[in-house]
């Protein structure tokens, strides 16, 4: 089924990606025993508002610089869900011109660290995004490779918490706080999600960096949500990096749910096809 954004609202032209996967935590591994049954109660609730097995989104990206100017990039997104209940998630650009090939491939692999390629058309070769490079930028936008890959909850490393509800845009939300492991080479020293307790939808997120401050904070507004079948969509993020004083806005433009990907579309080979 395709949902075109021009004719549920114009309001509704808006981004919706990642913040379906986005808050599922790893349990942490807490000293009571209340702390993972609150965890898993957040993440069953998120993960029971992703669609079943795939999903094919037409996307916006705008990229605003410190002095107002923009950049806007058109982007296809492919997920689809593997054995074992992993994902595979295919990023590519089809505009502008000179960026159009541009691609990201994330698949989630059980027990070890996932395996993360990126693709330039100046390039000509298909680079394995290593844990050094994760910090950087996802097609020029506020978005990191490793933004994605935890927005996606490809591989959460770390442990999880839940502290004190609390209201976010008039709206109650569960709060939980998750904490990367020393070694696993992340930029942030944790990762602050405020969910949706009704639709199970995250309606902000804040990142730590190293040294205490928040680096960057995702807010995706309530009012932009649309509901197709059981499955809640927030169809605007928006990332604002607070040290660049940049900011990067995704809108979803055409969703289509559980519909067929070959899994041939989730390859490096597939990264090279500029279309």
């Amino acid at each position: 089924m395709m949902i075109s954004t021009r004719r549920l609202h114009e309001c509704i032209a808006a981004t919706c990606w990642l913040a379906l996967f986005l808050a599922v935590p790893t349990p942490v591994d807490a000293a009571t025993d209340e702390a993972p049954a609150s965890v898993n109660e957040v993440a069953t609730c998120v993960s029971a508002n992703a669609p079943k097995q795939s999903m094919r989104q037409h996307l916006e990206l705008k990229t605003i610089d410190p002095v107002g100017d923009e950049r806007t990039l058109q982007v296809k997104l492919e997920w689809k869900r593997a054995e074992n209940d992993l994902s595979k998630v295919l990023l590519r650009v089809s505009a502008p011109p000179d960026l159009r090939g541009s691609a990201f491939l994330m698949i989630e692999r059980e027990g070890r660290e996932n395996d993360l390629f990126s693709y330039l058309p100046e390039l000509g070769r298909v680079r394995r995004v290593t844990t050094r490079s994760a910090s950087g930028s996802l097609f020029g936008s506020d978005f990191s490779y490793e933004d994605v890959e935890r927005l996606e909850h490809l591989a959460e490393t770390g442990s999880s918490r839940r502290l004190a509800d609390a209201v976010i845009q008039g709206r109650p939300v569960y709060v939980l706080e998750g904490t990367p492991e020393p070694d696993s080479g992340s930029a942030y020293s944790r990762v602050v999600s405020y969910v949706d307790r009704e639709r199970c939808v995250p309606l902000r997120i804040e990142f730590y960096e190293r040294v205490g401050e928040i680096r960057k904070v995702l807010e995706a507004p309530p009012e932009k949500a649309v509901k197709e079948g059981s499955v809640w969509i927030p169809t605007e993020i928006s990332m604002v990096d607070r040290q660049n004083g940049t900011r990067s806005v995704m809108r979803v433009e055409e969703i289509e749910l559980d519909v067929e990907i070959p899994d041939r579309t989730f390859s490096q080979g597939a990264l090279e096809r500029r279309r």
